[in-house]
């Protein structure tokens, strides 16, 4: 099925396509739609992985490949609790150079795979010792979703900080009524399988595909 971009993706220059565990289905530009929409769905009819077909599509010069993406939903009762996680609070404007210094300890890449968090409010952060060891945070889509994001120190990985702050900002969430939603590449299996010690359900599969202007 391909579809026009819903109202959230009216702005975004590209194509989106998601898998519920069948056949995807695909959301592209409304002006894109009657030239491009069979092309489209022959490609994605192979499944969504990150091939070369998509840099193969008739007319269309796609500039990068996002995914695929594991999407993943928690709840109260899903979530589980905190007990045993690191120590974790609400971050503020004093915890700045905090933020500055894990996000210097990252790639450029990395921060950007996790959004960006110190543009993000409602942050949390994990620490070791005087350490900031994690920061994660969400953003809220369609007055519905919490959207997550999680970067953590290359040295601290693996050591449960991740954990108890996606677990900390989820909770935050579902305080405010909203639905905490985990997105991962689906080859980053840390991350992945903070998701699953959380007890995020899998939900769906997503892919991105930008396009040239």
């Amino acid at each position: 099925m391909v579809v026009p971009h819903a109202a959230e993706l009216a702005d975004y220059r590209g194509i989106y396509l998601q898998s519920f565990g069948g056949a995807p289905v695909a959301s592209l530009p409304h002006a894109l739609l009657e030239r491009y929409a069979d092309i489209i769905a022959l490609a994605a009819s192979a499944g969504l992985q990150a091939d070369e077909r998509w840099s193969r599509l008739p007319g269309l010069a796609v500039t990068a490949v996002i995914g695929p993406a594991w999407i993943g939903y928690a709840d109260a009762e899903t979530l589980g609790t905190a007990s045993g996680y690191p120590q974790v609070r609400s971050l503020a404007a004093a915890d700045k150079p905090e933020i500055d210094a894990l996000r210097d300890a990252c790639s450029a890449e990395e921060w950007a795979q996790a959004g960006s968090p110190d543009e993000k409010l409602e942050l949390a952060g994990a620490f070791d010792g005087g350490r900031l060891a994690t920061v994660a945070g969400y953003e809220v889509w369609g007055e519905r979703i919490a959207h997550l994001y999680v970067v953590t120190h290359p040295a601290e990985r693996g050591r449960g900080y991740g954990r108890a702050a996606v677990h900390y900002a989820a909770t935050q969430a579902m305080a405010r009524g909203l639905v905490p939603q985990y997105r991962t590449l689906v080859s980053n299996e840390p991350s992945r399988a903070v998701a699953a010690a959380l007890g995020f359900e899998s939900y769906a599969t997503s892919l991105a595909l930008r396009l040239a202007p």
